[in-house]
């Protein structure tokens, strides 16, 4: 009695269809534009001209380990293993071959595509009505199990058959992705650094104006749906090098326990919504947000494998999430505070690169980004010089005509530049010691160290404001 196995969502937790076309996109897009272009001929030669291309690595595809371990104790029994697949033969060759616990293995050719009633028919044909067991995951596989002894499923998926019974569940799969797994595949938790777009407000002392907070919260609102969305395909189009990675192969795409096709959905309306909210702002920051998305595309794509490119684009990103923010509010930037950015946000990259390098250094990842180990120690000198670069901006800013007009105080900021310090002189310490393995500002926002430095710079900025009728000869002394 031979037991056949089902490949796509039973065997292999994905569609393979679609991680070869990912796999396509990533290394040889010409390739998915043939199969594409090739679809009026039929599904099987689309199948057939992108699952032969060589592309996808069976060894990192998301194997079911309750199915591998049933077909390993039903093949040390003595009985027939089957994998019988809609998947392109060629390709379910190279999975057998790789998991190497099958005897026979049938797929998918140019005449035949062995879905369904077509799988139920040439199974019967090979083993007789009632002549073999068949493990599957949806309702395409109910004509299988209305002609095997008996059925057995991955999913929640549990159709009445023609006998009145049904397929017995072998493992707990669900597909039906919860709110928390939609919020962890967007990367929600991310959506903090979007607070940058309420920098130009804060700093021209502007955000008593509700009409300007509304447009903010708006633009931040846009901005996290958008960033979510690239984030979505920027973990498809690196869905092979994060199965490699010891922490982002847990992510949910990489895992699959969020489906491709769930994952693009979400991208898609996570798109929409940005696109609207976007469009009750302001007509430049629709501008701006469209640039944010080519760039972190571009970035995603290429950019991210080019030696320090990839840091100047991370830290454009960051700069670019202020100029949303003036453009929200109609708040003119400020040259002081985009040379501050610039050279804040270009140190803060260098920590998140130098963190992954510490990370990385046994994985060969750094290879394919464009760096190697001996650059950690070139890096650490750079970011720490862009960070006292930012202070000394800071310093001179302090100086400045602007400071006199909008401080009642200005004297009192002086305490910001040894702070700043600190902080900087702190994260990059700690970089060293491992400890920050997040991005960056995440890290930020949740280190308890920065947010007392926060209340504390909060403190020194109202005192600079308001503290207009206190005398102050005392500093003078």
């Amino acid at each position: 009695m031979a037991l056949c196995v089902d490949l796509d969502g039973t065997l292999v937790k994905t569609d393979t269809l679609l991680e070869a076309a990912l796999a396509s996109l990533h290394r040889t897009p010409y390739t998915l534009v043939g199969a594409c272009l090739s679809l009026y001929k039929g599904l099987p030669i689309f199948k057939t001209q992108l699952q032969t291309s060589g592309c996808l690595n069976v060894a990192l595809l998301p194997y079911n380990e309750a199915v591998l371990e049933l077909v390993r104790q039903v093949r040390d029994q003595g009985r027939r293993t089957v994998l019988i697949t809609a998947t392109h033969r060629a390709l379910a060759v190279d999975i057998a071959n790789y998991l190497g616990c099958f005897d026979e293995v049938y797929g998918t050719s140019d005449v035949i595509n062995l879905k369904g009633q077509q799988k139920a028919e040439f199974l019967v044909k090979r083993f007789g009505e009632r002549g073999f067991d068949y493990i599957g995951n949806s309702s395409n596989d109910v004509p299988v199990w209305n002609a095997a002894r008996r059925g057995f499923t991955v999913t929640n998926c549990t159709p009445t058959l023609t006998n009145g019974s049904a397929p017995a569940p072998l493992c707990e799969c669900s597909y039906r992705p919860t709110l928390k797994l939609l919020a962890k595949t967007a990367r929600v938790h991310q959506w903090s650094k979007n607070i940058l777009i309420a920098v130009p407000l804060l700093t021209s002392h502007r955000f008593t104006n509700l009409a300007l907070i509304l447009h903010c919260a708006m633009a931040v609102c846009a901005l996290s749906c958008i960033a979510s969305a690239t984030y979505i395909f920027n973990d498809l189009f690196d869905i092979d090098a994060d199965r490699l990675h010891n922490s982002k192969r847990f992510r949910p795409i990489p895992s699959a326990t969020i489906s491709i096709v769930q994952a693009m959905a979400l991208a898609a309306g996570l798109a929409v919504v940005g696109a609207v909210l976007a469009s009750l702002t302001s007509r430049a920051s629709v501008l701006l947000l469209a640039t944010y998305v080519i760039c972190s595309l571009s970035y995603t794509v290429y950019f991210k494998r080019k030696l320090l490119v990839d840091v100047l684009m991370l830290a454009g990103l960051y700069t670019l999430r202020i100029l949303i923010g003036c453009a929200a509010t109609h708040i003119a930037i400020s040259f002081w505070l985009l040379a501050f950015s610039v050279f804040v946000f270009f140190s803060l990259a260098l920590i998140k690169r130098v963190t992954e390098l510490a990370k990385d250094d046994m994985s060969g990842m750094h290879l394919s980004r464009g760096y190697r180990p001996l650059d950690r120690e070139a890096l650490v000198g750079i970011g720490t010089s862009s960070a006292l670069a930012a202070t000394v901006i800071l310093a001179l800013y302090l100086n400045s005509r602007e400071v006199q007009t909008l401080y009642a105080r200005p004297e009192v900021l002086w305490l910001l530049c040894p702070l700043l310090l600190y902080w900087f002189s702190r994260n990059w310490v700690l970089v060293l010691r491992q400890k920050i393995n997040d991005d960056p500002l995440v890290f930020v926002f949740r280190d308890r160290v920065s947010q007392v430095l926060s209340v504390v710079v909060l403190i020194i900025v109202a005192a600079a404001t308001f503290a207009g009728n206190l005398p102050m000869d005392w500093l003078h002394k």
